[in-house]
Formats: C-alpha cells, sequence, structure tokens
C-alpha cells in the first residue's frame, strides 16, 4: 500500500484513496491512533476528498469523538453521497439521540439505492446487510439472502448469515456464518455475527470465543454493534480463545 501511494505522484486522488485504504486498515486492527496520523498529513493536501473525511470520520468516531465525527462525514457526503458514508452519518446520528435526522439519513441510504437500482448497479447485498444491521425491511433482506444462500464469498456470506440470524433462522445462519469463517481470515463484524449466532443457538463457548475475538481484533468495529457485543460479552462471561484469531472452528463447536 505504501508503495502504491508513493506511485500515486503528487497528492492525485490515487494517492489519497490509497491513504484512506491504508487508514483502515490499520483501524481493522485497532490502531486508532496510527490511522489518525496518516490521515491528519493526507488532509493536508487533499482536506476535501471524500475517502480522507469518511475515514477521518470513522477515526473520529472510534475516538467517541461524535461531533466532530458528524462534521466530517457531513462534509463527506456533501462531496460524494456513497452508501458508506452515509450509514455512518445516520448511525452516528442515532448514538447521540437525533432520530430525525438519523430516520432522514437511512432514507438516503435506500434513495441512494433505488438510484443505482435504475442504472444496474448491482449492490443487493450491500442493501440486505443494512437492512439487517439496522433492522429495516427484514423480509427484503431475507429475500435477498434467500438469493445468494450458496455464497462461498466471506463478505457475502457474512451478510447471508446476519439476514438469517436477524430473521431467526439459525440453521441456516449458522451454515452461513461457518462458510464466511472458513472463505478467509475473519474482521470483527464477522466474528461478531459468529458470537451472536452461537450464542443465539446455546453454544456458549463459541460465542465466548468469537465475541472475545471480535473485540481483540477492533473495540470499535461498529458504533452500533460494538457495545452489543462487549454486553453481551460481559453477560457470557468474558473466555479468551482457545485457538489463534485466524483458527476459526465452525459455529457451534469448540476446538
Amino acid at each position: 500500500m505504501t508503495k502504491a501511494i508513493k506511485a500515486g505522484g503528487a497528492y492525485n486522488e490515487n494517492a489519497a484513496w490509497c491513504n484512506a485504504k491504508l487508514a483502515e486498515m490499520l483501524l481493522s486492527e485497532g490502531a486508532v491512533l496510527p490511522a489518525e496520523n496518516i490521515l491528519k498529513d493526507a488532509a493536508k493536501v487533499a482536506p476535501n476528498d471524500y475517502h480522507i473525511l469518511a475515514a477521518m470520520g470513522r477515526v473520529k468516531t472510534a475516538l467517541g469523538k461524535y461531533p466532530e465525527a458528524i462534521t466530517l462525514y457531513q462534509k463527506a457526503v456533501a462531496v460524494a453521497p456513497e452508501h458508506t458514508g452515509l450509514v455512518a452519518l445516520g448511525d452516528l446520528y442515532r448514538a447521540t439521540g437525533q432520530k430525525a435526522k438519523a430516520e432522514e439519513t437511512y432514507g438516503l441510504v435506500e434513495k441512494l439505492h433505488e438510484e443505482h437500482k435504475k442504472y444496474g448497479s448491482a449492490d443487493e447485498l450491500y442493501m440486505a446487510r443494512f437492512f439487517a444491521e439496522h433492522d429495516r425491511q427484514l423480509p427484503r433482506a431475507l429475500a435477498i439472502a434467500e438469493m445468494h444462500k450458496d455464497a462461498k464469498n466471506a463478505v457475502a456470506a457474512d451478510t447471508v448469515a446476519w439476514c438469517y440470524y436477524k430473521s431467526n433462522k439459525l440453521p441456516e445462519a449458522k451454515a452461513a456464518i461457518t462458510r464466511a469463517l472458513t472463505a478467509a481470515e475473519p474482521d470483527a463484524p464477522a466474528l461478531y455475527h459468529a458470537g451472536m449466532i452461537a450464542a443465539r443457538l446455546g453454544t456458549r463457548p463459541a460465542a465466548q470465543k468469537y465475541l472475545y475475538q471480535a473485540m481483540s481484533r477492533d473495540p470499535h468495529f461498529s458504533l452500533l454493534d460494538a457495545p452489543i457485543a462487549a454486553e453481551t460479552l460481559k453477560t457470557l462471561g468474558s473466555s479468551r480463545p482457545t485457538t489463534p484469531l485466524g483458527g476459526v472452528a465452525a459455529v457451534g463447536q469448540t476446538r
């Protein structure tokens, strides 16, 4: 990634994108301050770049600086009203008690999706995940999941699993999340989903393990879901994983 940044030359759009992605990689590992330092330098040269603004918004969210995060995401979606930025902004409004603004912003996410459909943009799984994560249009999320129920891609299988979970289809959720965990090294959201599915299935050791791994990898993985993961883990009783982070077992099983 560093080579790609240097290859981008004097701060053009490609270099800004690479810096933002590098920061996001660090954030996904819980390295908030190193990510912030990269973005501060990048913002000196590309202060109005969507990717830099959105990534810095994620940093400020992780640091609990919600007003600053909201301002950054507002600027980002003003530059480019993209799915990820709008969802993050809506979540911040929701977390700060601004329910009307949250609902308005979530509505923009849905409107954006409908606009994309007119031009044949295939983002159904993005919307299914959005619906499942925000308890919106769950029958529609389930219908999309059913169309992708055999997905082997890690992110797609994780999304399918969460849609099944939210519709209380636990055997299907277990099968999908197991595929997600074995398709690639799982990120914190996938581990969280695995933990919550295991908890609902009553397999406490697996639930403890996956939730512990999720919070260890990135305690700020989701503004809305990380607190649920922490509270659920507290209720279950914290348990260190018995396998390395990358060595996952099937949901409902322990090694």
